[in-house]
């Protein structure tokens, strides 16, 4: 606790140090030199020494706009053009220089007639392309009033000619620096986050090793991270070998789509065959021939060619996915479908930018981040989701733990004296002194400790099951008023139901079925006169069973009373009979309470929920119906009235008998056969 006070203000502190280290260079720069260059420049295709004067009448140029790409003008490449701008400036006394962001791609800068850069040669191929230009402005060299900047540049490639990017500015030398160190820096940033998000995905492979989409996912993030970097400015901190890097560039890009195309075919279970690494194939060769050129123009024709032969597959993700989302409401394929059309479209819009067919800024690195965030959610989500079905499986581990506990518990103290009882017999039988009538007692003795000893395992080993039971494992929907008739032992105990007749139960049957009949024959009730039951139904929807039982010894209706309320097992096979009643009332969410009415009558109250039909309607929702069963003895010295005559013989299927260890389809095939002698 104490190690977290002492760190919160070190991460406080190191944030508002962090905060001012981003808001410091803006107030810093607020006031520097600013005049903006970009708008409407004047572009010539021929090449004269002279367009570089300042009193050069260029009024027959045609009009470009600049920071943008002319290549969309028609202009040819290996032709050398020249961009001119009248603008008015005032002098200052800062350092001051001119900004552009990246050019294509070599290029001489003029101003006021005067030479104060250039970058790569105007008479070889491409080089230093892409990059961003700073060139200090002497102090003498500005004029209050119109000044005239031109620019004379060849472009290398067919696509990418003139100035691109985002700004074009005279301004400080240090507001231009710190401006392209925040653009390279803010790029930077992501292209770690995308680095780490690479090798966290890998490392997570290698704990989960059955997920090999982790792997290709994170081979992919790093790769990108990779590409990304190479593309960036602050690579030359590192080394200035142009050409080496911007192969390095091109490689990773190429491997991108084979890496992504594994990464598919595993996070879909898509089965492998021999033809589909002919894709990665086709990107190998194209990598290898980007190689043998190492030439910057030959890679950009290559790579126009390999883009195309790439769409096919970007169509068979979307289709893919979006097929699967659809029919399947996969959630995987949800997201990742719509992170790859987003991305495709991003890829489309970019390579229209770069070869000049569409004008306007490229969204490409917005769309790598939506797409590489979609296939991080679809990857986290299947994360869970692998969490959840190991903890799903550490509670059935546990759930089993918990069971072999509770049965050696209740074997420890319900079996000990019976199997003590069964020992004892059996020295009794092979004592030598025991005659032979002794060993006939003996042995019979030893068949009613036995089978007394079999049932209670039987009954250990279900409330066992019951008690790591949260809930019913199969639930019905079935009429009560006919469920409960087929039910009831119809000759073993008085029986009055009065429920609405709509009423359902939607519940575990097998449950229902194996308290009822447990509750009837439970053998505590043996000893008791008279036993009744009274079915009802309420307003709310709700089952209540009511059991009333009278004993004209009150002690032994304190004594069954104690058994009942007991948590402890050492009350003997009885208490695990009725344990088991309890915990199926449990799994069942009904409620049940117990007790003394006038020291002799004992009751037993079980609520269940139930409900009504959509289609009942109000006028049946306050129906009842009574029925009552009377035992056999109570049928003595009674008149047939109201009892069911038949005038001839009916001849039934035989009905299984009733128990409460009936499986689900023994159990429905009675209800069936019960329903059937009703009609």
């Amino acid at each position: 606790m104490r190690a977290s006070q002492e760190l919160t203000p070190r991460l406080f502190a190191a944030t508002v140090v962090l905060i001012s280290m981003c808001l410091a260079p803006a107030a810093v720069h607020a006031q520097d030199y600013r005049e903006s260059i970009d708008g409407s420049w004047k572009l010539s295709a021929s090449d004269d020494p002279g367009f570089a004067a300042s009193d050069f009448d260029d009024s027959s140029w045609r009009s470009v706009q600049i920071p943008g790409n002319i290549a969309r003008e028609k202009v040819t490449p290996e032709k050398i053009v020249w961009l001119r701008k009248t603008m008015p400036l005032a002098v200052s006394e800062q350092n001051v220089a001119l900004l552009l962001s990246a050019v294509y791609d070599a290029d001489e800068i003029y101003l006021n007639g005067v030479l104060i850069g250039k970058t790569g040669n105007l008479n070889s191929e491409a080089n230093q392309y892409g990059r961003p230009r700073i060139y200090p402005i002497p102090a003498n060299l500005i004029v209050n009033g119109d000044n005239t900047l031109a620019i004379r540049v060849k472009g290398s490639f067919r696509g990418e000619i003139g100035i691109l990017g985002s700004y074009a500015e005279i301004t400080t030398t240090q507001r231009a620096n710190w401006l392209i160190w925040k653009k390279e820096t803010n790029s930077l940033i992501f292209t770690f986050i995308y680095l780490i998000s690479g090798i966290f995905f890998i490392l997570l492979y290698f704990r989960v090793k059955e997920y090999r989409e982790y792997l290709w996912y994170g081979i992919f993030a790093a790769t990108f991270a990779l590409q990304q970097f190479f593309r960036n400015d602050l690579r030359f901190s590192i080394g200035n070998s142009f050409l080496v890097f911007k192969l390095l560039e091109q490689l990773a890009y190429i491997a991108l789509p084979s890496i992504y195309f594994y990464f598919f075919i595993n996070l879909f279970k898509i089965k492998t065959k021999l033809f589909y690494h002919a894709y990665a194939l086709i990107n190998g060769l194209t990598a290898a021939a980007v190689i043998v050129t190492m030439r910057p123009v030959m890679w950009d024709k290559i790579i126009s060619i390999w883009f195309f032969i790439n769409l096919p597959f970007f169509a068979f993700y979307l289709y893919y996915t979006i097929q699967k989302a659809v029919k399947q409401k996969d959630r995987d394929a949800i997201i990742i479908s719509a992170g790859t059309a987003v991305m495709t479209a991003a890829t489309v819009q970019f390579f229209g930018v770069e070869r000049g067919f569409i004008g306007g800024r490229s969204f490409f690195n917005t769309g790598v981040l939506i797409f590489n965030l979609a296939i991080a959610v679809a990857l986290i989500y299947r994360l869970i989701q692998l969490q959840k079905d190991v903890e799903g499986r550490q509670n059935q581990l546990n759930t089993v733990n918990e069971l072999r506990d509770r049965v050696f518990g209740y074997l420890n103290t319900l079996v000990r004296k019976p199997a003590d009882l069964i020992a004892m017999h059996c020295k009794a039988v092979f004592s030598p002194s025991a005659t032979q009538e002794s060993k006939e007692n003996t042995m019979k003795e030893l068949e009613i400790e036995v089978d007394q000893l079999q049932n209670n395992l039987d009954d250990i080993l279900e409330l066992s099951r019951l008690e790591v039971i949260t809930q019913p494992e199969y639930v019905e929907t079935v009429n009560f008023n006919d469920f409960i008739t087929a039910v009831i032992p119809q000759q073993s105990i008085t029986c009055y139901i009065k429920v609405n007749p709509a009423i359902e139960l939607n519940t575990s049957l097998e449950l229902v079925n194996s308290m009822v009949i447990r509750l009837i024959d439970f053998p505590g009730f043996k000893e008791f006169k008279h036993i009744d039951l009274i079915i009802t139904s309420d307003l709310n929807q709700n089952i209540h069973f009511r059991f009333l039982l009278y004993h004209d010894d009150f002690r032994q209706t304190r004594k069954l009373y104690e058994l009942l309320t007991s948590l402890h097992p050492d009350k003997g096979s009885l208490w695990v009979k009725w344990a088991i009643v309890r915990e199926i009332i449990r799994i069942l969410s009904g409620h049940m309470n117990i007790n003394i009415i006038n020291k002799k009558f004992l009751r037993i109250d079980i609520t269940l929920a139930a409900r009504l039909p959509e289609k009942h309607t109000e006028k049946r929702r306050g129906e009842r119906i009574q029925i009552r069963y009377v035992p056999p003895a109570d049928l003595e010295g009674q008149s047939g009235e109201g009892l069911p005559v038949q005038s001839s013989p009916v001849h039934y299927e035989k009905l299984p008998e009733l128990s409460s260890r009936m499986t689900i389809g023994d159990f429905i095939q009675y209800l069936r056969i019960r329903l059937r002698r009703k009609k």
